[in-house]
């Protein structure tokens, strides 16, 4: 690229038949002047399109960063879901077996209760049936006690009213 130090220092041969060497260089002097203007604002628009480019990569860099996490905290949250989902369905099986073992625990109780008390009432009934057969045993003496009691009252004489009387 032509610089203004490369048109200040252009050298031209001089001809015989030539341009006016004064309104040459007036003319030089003029296109050096614009030129360094031009050719300053194009270095501080070279420069800033360097800064925005830089920016431009900042932030693509950012949002691909930031793609990346959404990406992450997206599978993060999926991941997260899934595992509270499985402990659950863990935390539910566990519960259900524990009830399961509860139950069946309270049955074999409950089991183990009705045999006892089937076996209270066996033997409250053999204790029922033999008080019975003791009390009919004991009824029984009795009455054959009292029937050997009346039997030998009749055989001996019975006392009158009289012989009463006259004891007293």
């Amino acid at each position: 690229m032509l610089t203004p130090v490369d048109i200040e220092t252009v050298d031209f041969k001089k001809v015989a038949l030539g341009y006016s060497q004064d309104e040459v260089d007036e003319f030089l002097d003029k296109v050096i002047v614009e030129f360094e203007v031009l050719y300053k604002e194009n270095v501080k628009l070279t420069d800033k399109v360097e800064v925005l480019e830089e920016g431009i990569k900042y932030y693509k860099d950012l949002e691909e960063t930031l793609k990346n996490s959404i990406v992450l905290a997206e599978k993060t949250a999926i991941e997260t879901k899934n595992n509270a989902n499985q402990r659950a369905e863990q935390i539910i099986k566990e519960a259900e077996l524990r009830a399961a073992e509860v139950l069946q625990e309270s049955n074999k109780k409950l089991y183990d209760l009705e045999y006892k008390v089937l076996g209270m009432k066996n033997r409250y009934d053999t204790f029922k049936a033999k008080l019975k057969l003791l009390l009919n045993t004991e009824i029984e003496i009795l009455e054959n006690s009292e029937k050997e009691i009346d039997f030998e009252l009749h055989d001996e004489a019975v006392p009158s009213d009289d012989d009463y009387k006259n004891k007293v």
